[in-house]
């Protein structure tokens, strides 16, 4: 059964920013926490977590710039491992985990474009550098012949009619 509370606006008000200041004050006692058993440890630890860091940093501008739907063959998996390791990271902070959830969701994107570049026929675009098919020099040498016999009807219609 339900219980119903009634106070005074200012007395919840006033509830409400005490909870948000323990909330932000216990973000910032873990950060803390974290961060001395960081400076505690070896250097190879700390030069791991700050190239993973800078990694997450890398990631996040190409995620911001190069979409799936241009860029192919996006390794996907990967970044998925990565948002799972981001997960992981001892100094993870709710920003992080909105990062991992926002990898995984371009991950499933990339999929999703891989999968149509499979299943869709790619047309022909020609390559300047390989030899083109026979059946597009075929296509040319007809073009051309029509192109001649026009010319030469119609060259032979104006020295008729001249």
């Amino acid at each position: 059964m339900p219980a119903t509370v009634t106070l005074p606006f200012d007395e919840y008000q006033q509830m409400r920013d005490s909870n948000a200041g323990m909330i932000s004050t216990i973000e910032k006692l873990q950060a803390e926490l974290v961060a001395g058993k960081f400076d505690a440890s070896e250097g190879q630890v700390r030069q791991l977590h700050d190239a993973f860091r800078a990694a997450l940093e890398i990631v996040g501008y190409a995620i911001a710039n190069l979409s799936p739907e241009v860029n192919k063959r996006w390794p996907f998996g990967a970044l998925r491992t990565l948002a799972a390791g981001v997960r992981a990271l001892p100094t993870c902070s709710p920003h992080d985990l909105e990062f991992a959830s926002e990898m995984d969701k371009f991950a499933v994107e990339c999929e999703s474009w891989e999968f149509k570049r499979k299943t869709t026929p790619e047309r022909y675009v020609p390559d300047p550098v390989a030899p083109p098919p026979l059946a597009v020099i075929n296509a040319a040498a007809r073009a051309r012949d029509v192109d001649d016999e026009l010319a030469r009807v119609t060259s032979s219609q104006l020295d008729e009619s001249v």
